[in-house]
């Protein structure tokens, strides 16, 4: 079995909540004058009764607002992982995390390369490849255009040793003695954005994310997976923590990472929250019974 990085994080108790909140000296509270919103103060209080403990793989299982990304949020915070896209917080969001504390259980320290991981830098890094590869149609179709002008236009003749006219002999003479597509490749190298499918995109991405052995937060990574790729993103995870010490801390309502062999899982859907077999999830059993009834 692989190393353990992180053993526990504890959230700020109901009393030390109640202290922020009623605190004559707290700035932030003065900044909350018109609204009640001290996120995420209140979303954990009376919901854990004592810290919370991780394994090799945990799984943070949940519905929408269960607040599963953002305790997977506060853990990144708290531990200073690195992070690609912003996330949406409150000018509570320091304190609280200041609130909480981490245990280590391995070197006292969260080894480099960790990291969180989320459905926004998956769906960030698509975007910017489909962006890329528009720009290389434009760049392709340029160029193929700049061939066949070339090819069709008058001869050239060196009427002089002029600059300009030495130009366009040498180009019109390349594009005479090349194919089109050999003639475009030679202008348009960076092909390298070409990919396959979202998905399959999508999977590279995990794979190149979570590399050396560190601790990874995955939030939501379903999102843009079929349940074929969230199957081979599955083993890829158990494999990273059998061979390469790796952790995870996955934040997730698909019935398939909650099937991680060994994982222990967390139901945010209940209040308090309690840990159970991946079998005992609403989101599971809603599975099972749809097809049950499907089938």
């Amino acid at each position: 079995m692989s190393l353990l990085y992180l053993d526990s994080i504890a959230l700020p108790s109901e009393e030390d909540e109640t202290g922020y909140r009623i605190s004559p000296t707290n700035r932030n509270m003065t900044m909350t004058f018109y609204t009640d919103n001290v996120y995420p103060f209140g979303v954990f209080t009376g919901r854990f009764d004592s810290p919370i403990r991780f394994s090799h793989v945990t799984v943070l299982s949940g519905g929408n607002g269960s607040g599963k990304s953002t305790l997977l949020n506060i853990i990144a915070e708290l531990l200073s992982l690195d992070r690609v896209s912003p996330f949406n917080k409150t000018h509570h969001f320091e304190s609280f995390v200041s609130m909480c504390e981490a245990k280590l259980a391995y070197g006292k320290k969260v080894p480099e390369g960790s990291a969180i991981v989320t459905s926004d830098d998956v769906f960030d890094s698509l975007i910017e490849r489909r962006e890329r590869n528009n720009e290389l149609d434009r760049r392709f179709s340029e160029a193929l255009g700049d061939y066949f002008e070339k090819r069709s236009g008058p001869t050239v003749t060196l009427r002089s040793l002029g600059e300009d006219d030495m130009r366009a002999f040498m180009e019109k003479n390349d594009a005479n003695k090349k194919t089109a597509s050999r003639f475009v490749a030679e202008r348009v190298t960076d092909r390298e954005a070409r990919g396959g499918s979202n998905g399959e995109e999508a999977f590279l991405y995990f794979a190149k994310k979570l590399d050396g052995s560190a601790l990874f937060l995955l939030d939501e990574p379903e999102n843009s997976l079929s349940p074929r790729r969230q199957l081979d993103l599955v083993r890829y995870i158990e494999d990273a923590v059998r061979f390469f010490d790796c952790q995870f801390i996955i934040a997730t309502h698909s019935p398939f990472f909650s099937s991680i062999r060994g994982a222990l899982i967390y139901d945010l859907d209940e209040t308090p929250v309690r840990t159970k077999k991946w079998s005992e999830l609403d989101g599971v059993r809603t599975y099972m019974e749809f097809f049950r009834d499907k089938i």
